[in-house]
């Protein structure tokens, strides 16, 4: 079963969210964003999620046609908050959110999605992923008009363990000329939260636990690699971004949560057990009911 994943462009921010996380590692949230869907998207195709077939920029029109669409979200666009589930019915459950974490958003709740952990039970502790509203369903609507049916919505990270860092560099605007620069953007997960900063000057490295945790995993895009080892100091793995959405192609977490739920949830989980049975892991079961029918009809001449 092909499964195309496909990178969602960072949320321009203009108001910085200082959130954070329960140990203090600053969380980044999306304030206000480009409203206007890009001209091409940027895509991996896989048909197991663990290699990649191929990779490239599309149009909506001329993107791949694949079983399964998977939307990747940039950790980094997103803020990460803990908290106590309330016990609320499924229609007020958003609302109870948007009471636990008001005080803890700089946003009006009102303009922004929220998502609740995998397995997320009433009165535990669970996470929740927040991101702007109007950036996430222009992106969906986008799709929606192109007929492309999205499955899931996924971070590229998430909190949990092992301790993992990963270096991209990132464009942005030098405010002094409004001018395009790169940055070295360091995201940081653990079980205590996520975090994503600029590596700039001594502070970026005192944020990090030293030492590090140990089975702390660190990569870097390829770009970055020799610029990451020399600021932390010790080996850095190479890891192309298409290789980090395949590895959060495989999670399972879903953004797709309370007003953003596709309205024909019921007929997309039958195409989807309709995709899995005419798969190859069926060909044996499928050419069973095809003699089974065939004798049957056999019997009755």
């Amino acid at each position: 079963m092909n499964t195309l994943i496909i990178a969602l462009p960072p949320c321009q921010r203009h108001v910085a969210d200082a959130s954070t996380t329960s140990n203090g590692v600053p969380a980044s949230a999306a304030h206000g964003a480009d409203l206007a869907a890009p001209a091409e998207y940027v895509y991996v195709l896989t048909a197991d999620k663990q290699s990649i077939v191929s990779e490239g920029q599309a149009a909506l029109t001329s993107l791949p046609r694949a079983d399964e669409v998977i939307l990747v979200v940039d950790a980094s666009d997103l803020s990460w908050h803990r908290l106590t589930l309330p016990k609320a019915p499924s229609a007020r459950l958003r609302q109870a959110l948007c009471g636990v974490l008001e005080e803890q958003l700089l946003s009006d709740t009102e303009s922004l999605h929220f998502a609740l952990a995998p397995d997320a039970k009433a009165g535990q502790l669970v996470w929740v992923a927040v991101c702007q509203h109007a950036w996430l369903s222009t992106h969906l609507k986008a799709f929606e008009g192109a007929r492309i049916r999205v499955s899931r919505v996924v971070p590229t990270a998430w909190p949990d363990a092992p301790e993992t860092g990963f270096f991209q560099e990132r464009i942005g605007v030098d405010t002094a000329d409004s001018q395009p620069s790169t940055q070295l953007m360091l995201t940081w997960a653990t079980p205590e939260g996520i975090g994503s900063w600029p590596v700039v000057g001594s502070m970026a490295r005192a944020i990090l636990p030293d030492p590090l945790p140990s089975g702390t995993r660190l990569w870097a895009t390829p770009a970055v690699v020799a610029l990451a080892e020399g600021w932390m100091g010790q080996t850095v793995v190479s890891q192309t971004l298409a290789q980090k959405w395949l590895l959060a192609s495989q999670s399972t977490w879903n953004l797709l949560q309370f007003d953003l739920v596709p309205k024909n949830k019921g007929m997309q989980t039958l195409a989807e057990y309709w995709r899995q049975f005419m798969g190859p892991g069926w060909r044996v079961t499928r050419w069973g009911l095809i003699a089974l029918l065939i004798t049957q009809v056999l019997c009755l001449n």
